[in-house]
């Protein structure tokens, strides 16, 4: 009797709550529950009912105070019930159904996912107790459908959502029009279908979210319990289809739904938090649209109070934070603010630690926090942030598969770093992946998308730029059309207009360059006049625009001759750089156009200040670290034309800083060898880089410094080669000094040279390529650091620095180095004697011009192979002419000053297209008159270094029985002409007294050869060999098989540990390109590279029949004094014996000499 009167006041209590919200009552009704349940034994049929009474009380309770205890003892009373109601009781649906929306509301509290994963599971099971018809299966689908939605928030899994999706339609058919419970089910299948627009940018289910939650609005006067809930995720819905769209009429009409939805949640409503941060973001996405401040405020204003009602574990504070972070990083767009830009990258921060990897929401929070760093590297030049944030948006990417409503703002954010990190390292692959990902979003970002203007922008940008790198026309005229499209959708008001119109003015002025019609510079300086008045002081970027605008006036200058125009330039300029102190990334830019006005203003008035007031600048610009190494660039190379101009004796500092900028943009400028190579081609880098090593070695001369001037001429040649080099430099004496360094070093330089001789980055595999540029350009940092730690060692100051002129004459040791310096200034031979000072000798007719028209001649008589005695005539007159240009004079002075004996040998470095002249061959070819190759036995090399290293630590091998010879030999290879005499020079070869390995046929394969290469010591290749004219490292000999050949690449990725000489029997291995001759990229001296020491080559084809004759000579005299005394050393000797009986046998000229030796 007590039991049931304990019950009834307890029923009596939860129903007062129910219609008066009393809160005395609900606690009433849980004593009264707590009381019947002192007296009710657990076997007591009411026992499990009102233990379930109990619960819900308990858990209502937790929704009006927030107490934990209250949720926990509910969810332990459902429990203990629960086993006392079998599958067939009819009150276990009821605790089944009210357990999982209890550990539902616990994981929302805790973020156990192991309480999520009970409630769905007990939601499950309670559906499979309400079969359609039961009255409580709406509840329980409802219930089941929020609960795999939060699960799909917390994993991914689509499963999930498909799910919720599936159970909120069943739920919607059990609520037909007139339904109390329709709203429920109308909002909450709108949910799960909005969550799907979010994973596959499916519009159907956006438009299909919006309309059932417009539908489920006017079911929910103001008093209802969820309108609030609607209203706001109306909102929501409808900002995100103006996201789609552009349509303001849907960001209008979601602010005033989220207005509408925080009357309805006033202070201390639980769902404020969220109103407000929703409330902020829309606010600020009309600023976006209309410029409006106040849009602006109201948006920080919003979002700030949300966070302090959103504690540490509260689900939306990530939200908050990520919302906070962007409204802050607008409004530092705006003023300049810097603590509005470091604020909203820690709130981005904190909002990360709070999305980790699954959450769905990380993409977007690693795409905001890119961003916010990329900003700050913009203001600092910080490479860490601007690193940073391309591998945040790298990161991001693979999360937004194509259809994802955020991938086009990831492929645009990260368009953009790339671009920017192009312009600090010059690496091309930057570029081109830029330019891809801007086509890629401006694809996801159709006419009518809001933010198609910033990516029209962002591509027009990108391709202006590689218009500067490469000249082609269709891209600056593109990048105009673009910008241009992109101002038509920008109306003044629009925070996008001012960018859009200083890209506009940029491009302009680069066209104007090329095409010089005045009309685009007016244009130029008019769209910049327009900038300017859209970026008032303190606009974050009023410098550029105004040293822009300073630099078109200054421009115009000098087709007009209006001081006015030139007057306003420098004070533009020098506005400029009062605001970009020491440490701004675009500091160098500024110092250069303002350095520049004032040159042209000493110009017209004559003032000394001007004119060392631009020599200073110019110097500081090259010398500002955290500026662009293409602003320093050009920096430098005014300073240069400048100081040539007034015979400056500043020249040699300016030439310095040149050739190391030049030297690091190369390091920095591609991922790999080949593409370092194909950057060094390219019309902008190549008009800043050709010329400059000889033009300063000139000047050393001039000035009778020459050790300098050998020093520069050495710092400037086979760049590429020498620093693959240094990753390949012997490591024992630091291995003495510090062995943890070195083992750094050495992990380090292995990375990078594994990186530097890859093939290079494919289109193809465009997403990837980021990660292998990113990751070279870390290893390359990393290994610049330890270079650094390794010079602070003591004895290990120069370590890797280029090798002072003592060390470099060591170069000479076996007989003289004759330098050969091409230059505008004025040509030059410096002969490099191991004990004797360098001598300089003029060659006044040796002009670029003059060497180019023989380079000319040369090709031409090469290529098209005409008759032999016009062949001969032609070829003649050429040996003659570089004969009286070049070498004459430097034989005269070591016949009559060095006293060099005949036969003596001497080595020839080669600079610009001289490269490619047969200097070995020269000589008067009159009767009774001795041309070079009577009087001495000529060999090449690349750099004194090259020889150097060759040189280094070489001992003929001991031999019994002769040298381990392989000879590759392919007659008939794939594709290509046959060479029937390869072999007669084969069974030669297998008749010496050595030990003779052949590869041919179908063994002749690239793997093969290069493991043969690994075991012997004297390599012979007998077959095809073709230099790639522009991808010098394409170059290749062609084996059995076309797929198969063996490209230079192959061999330079190889270290051959025990191989002393080559012989290249095959056409073109030592021709070189006009392209990059100072870099002597070819077949031959990839084998110096590899390890070689000595290597025969050939400079163009040679005839089959000649194969065999020089092989028999040149063997023949290696092996005159037997077998075990074979030595490589020999091998120019015996190419020039062999040559001399070609001679002997009047074969036209370009038969023998076509043959050239390098190395030792």
């Amino acid at each position: 009797m007590y039991l049931r009167s304990q019950c009834k006041a307890g029923n009596h209590s939860w129903d007062q709550f129910q219609a008066l919200h009393s809160y005395e009552a609900l606690c009433e009704s849980i004593t009264q529950y707590t009381a019947a349940l002192s007296v009710c034994s657990i076997d007591h049929s009411h026992h499990p009912t009102t233990l379930n009474h109990l619960a819900a009380a308990l858990y209502t309770r937790f929704g009006e105070t927030g107490d934990m205890a209250d949720l926990t003892a509910s969810i332990q009373r459902n429990q203990d019930a629960l086993p006392l109601c079998p599958i067939r009781h009819s009150h276990r649906p009821t605790i089944l159904s009210d357990l999982g929306l209890a550990l539902h509301t616990r994981f929302g509290q805790t973020r156990d996912i192991a309480d999520l994963a009970a409630s769905i599971k007990y939601h499950q099971d309670a559906l499979v107790l309400r079969p359609v018809g039961h009255p409580g299966r709406f509840v329980t689908l409802n219930n089941l459908g929020l609960a795999l939605h939060t699960r799909f928030g917390q994993t991914g899994d689509v499963a999930d959502l498909v799910a919720s999706i599936q159970c909120g339609q069943d739920a919607l058919v059990l609520c037909p029009i007139g339904h109390p419970n329709r709203a429920f089910a109308l909002n909450n299948l709108g949910l799960a279908l909005y969550t799907r627009f979010g994973q596959t940018g499916d519009m159907a289910d956006l438009v299909a979210s919006i309309q059932y939650r417009q539908d489920a609005l006017p079911l929910c006067p103001i008093s209802h319990s969820i309108r609030s809930t609607i209203l706001d995720n109306l909102g929501c819905s409808l900002y995100t289809r103006f996201g789609q769209t552009g349509d303001m009429a849907d960001l209008v009409a979601s602010i005033q739904y989220h207005q509408d939805a925080l009357v309805l949640r006033p202070i201390g409503h639980p769902d404020r938090p969220s109103t407000l941060s929703n409330l902020g973001l829309a606010l600020h996405a009309r600023f976006g649209q209309t410029g409006d401040a106040a849009d602006l405020v109201a948006s920080i204003h919003y979002i700030q109070d949300a966070l302090p009602i959103c504690p540490v574990g509260y689900s939306l504070r990530s939200t908050i934070l990520n919302n906070l972070g962007c409204s802050l990083y607008t409004r530092f767009g705006q003023t300049g603010d810097m603590a509005d830009l470091v604020a909203s990258i820690q709130y981005h921060q904190d909002a990360l630690v709070l999305r980790p990897i699954g959450h769905p929401d990380r993409s977007s929070t690693l795409n905001n926090l890119g961003l916010a760093l990329y900003t700050r590297f913009r203001q600092t030049g910080d490479m860490a942030d601007l690193m940073a944030s391309i591998q945040y948006n790298q990161d991001s990417l693979p999360l937004c598969p194509t259809g994802h409503s955020i991938r086009s703002v990831i492929l645009s954010n990260l368009g953009v770093a790339l671009h920017t990190r192009f312009g600090q390292t010059s690496d091309i692959a930057d570029l081109i992946v830029s330019i891809q990902y801007h086509k890629d979003a401006l694809t996801l970002r159709p006419i009518g998308h809001p933010d198609r203007s910033s990516t029209l922008n962002n591509l027009g940008l990108a391709l202006c730029t590689r218009f500067g790198q490469t000249g082609d026309a269709t891209d600056i005229v593109a990048s105009i059309q673009y910008n241009q499209d992109a101002l038509v959708l920008c109306p003044i008001g629009h925070a996008l207009r001012s960018t859009l119109l200083n890209n506009l003015g940029c491009s302009f002025y680069k066209r104007f360059g090329q095409t010089g019609d005045i009309s685009d510079l007016i244009a130029s300086i008019q769209h910049h006049q327009d900038t300017l008045l859209l970026r008032p002081v303190g606009h974050p970027d009023r410098p550029s625009t105004l040293s822009s605008l300073g630099s078109s006036l200054c421009t115009r200058f000098r087709h007009t001759k209006d001081m006015a125009d030139l007057a306003v330039s420098i004070q533009y300029n020098q506005d400029a750089l009062l605001l970009c102190p020491i440490g701004h990334s675009i500091r160098s830019m500024i110092l250069n156009n303002l350095a520049m006005a004032l040159y042209e203003r000493f110009g017209q008035a004559d003032d000394p200040v001007d004119f060392d007031n631009s020599f200073r600048y110019l110097r500081e610009g090259s010398e500002h670290p955290l500026s662009p190494l293409t602003d320093r660039l050009s920096a430098s190379n005014n300073w240069i034309d400048l100081a040539v101009k007034h015979n400056s004796k500043s020249l040699g500092s300016a030439y310095a800083s040149a050739m190391d900028l030049l030297d690091r943009s190369i390091l920095l400028s591609a991922s790999s060898i080949p593409e370092a190579h194909a950057r060094m081609t390219q019309g902008g880098f190549r008009s800043q880089w050709r010329g400059i090593t000889e033009d300063a070695t000139s000047y050393a001369v001039k000035n009778h410094q020459l050790s300098t001037a050998v020093e520069l001429s050495e710092r400037g040649r086979a760049l590429l080669f020498t620093h693959l080099g240094n990753y390949r430099t012997r490591l024992d004496d630091l291995e003495a000094a510090s062995s943890n360094l070195t083992s750094r070093f050495r992990s380090l330089s292995l990375a990078l040279e594994a990186s530097t001789l890859s093939d290079g980055i494919s289109m193809e595999g465009i997403v990837g390529a980021e990660d292998v540029v990113g990751r070279r350009q870390r290893l390359a940092a990393d290994w610049d650091r330890t270079l650094m730690e390794i010079r602070q060692l003591e004895g290990f100051e120069n370590f890797l620095r280029v090798a002072p002129f003592a060390q470099l004459k060591e170069a000479a040791t076996g007989g003289p180095v004759v330098l050969v310096n091409i230059s505008q200034y004025g040509s030059d031979a410096i002969i490099i004697h191991k004990t004797a000072e360098p001598v300089s000798i003029p060659l006044p007719d040796a002009a670029p011009a003059a060497i180019k028209a023989l380079v000319h001649a040369l090709t031409e008589v090469t290529a098209d192979h005409p008759e032999e005695v016009q062949s001969n005539r032609i070829l003649g007159s050429l040996l003659q002419d570089i004969w009286q240009m070049i070498v004459k004079p430097i034989i005269s002075h070591l016949e009559n000053t060095l006293r060099l004996r005949r036969g003596s040998r001497i080595w020839w470095i080669l600079t610009s297209l001289a490269c490619l002249l047969p200097i070995h061959a020269a000589g008067p070819y009159c009767p009774g008159e001795l041309s070079l190759p009577d009087l001495y036995v000529s060999s090449y090399t690349p750099a004194l270094s090259t020889l150097i290293r060759s040189r280094a630590g070489f001992q003929p091998l001991k031999r019994e029985s002769g040298p381990q010879i392989l000879v590759v030999a392919e007659p008939e290879a794939e594709g290509e002409r046959p060479l029937p005499e390869i072999h007669r020079e084969v069974a030669l070869i297998r008749g010496l007294q050595a030990q003779v390995t052949v590869v041919e046929g179908e063994e002749c394969t690239r793997d093969t050869v290069l493991a043969s290469m690994k075991e012997t010591a004297w390599v012979h290749f007998a077959c095809h060999g073709h230099q790639h004219p522009t991808e010098p490292f394409r170059s290749h000999f062609s084996l059995h098989t076309r797929a198969l050949s063996l490209t230079l690449l192959d061999i330079m990725k190889n270290n051959f540990p025990h191989v002393e000489l080559a012989v290249l029997s095959a056409c073109h291995s030592a021709a070189g390109n006009d392209l990059t001759p100072d870099e002597v990229i070819h077949l031959t001296s990839g084998m110096l590279f590899a390890g070689f020491r000595g290597v025969v080559g050939t400079m163009w084809a040679m005839t089959d029949h000649d194969g065999p004759e020089i092989a028999e000579d040149i063997y023949a005299w290696m092996f005159r004094n037997g077998p075990e005394a074979v030595d490589c050393r020999d091998s120019a000797t015996a190419l020039s014996k062999a040559v001399r009986n070609l001679r002997r046998k009047h074969v036209p000229f370009d038969r023998w000499i076509n043959f050239v030796h390098y190395g030792i």
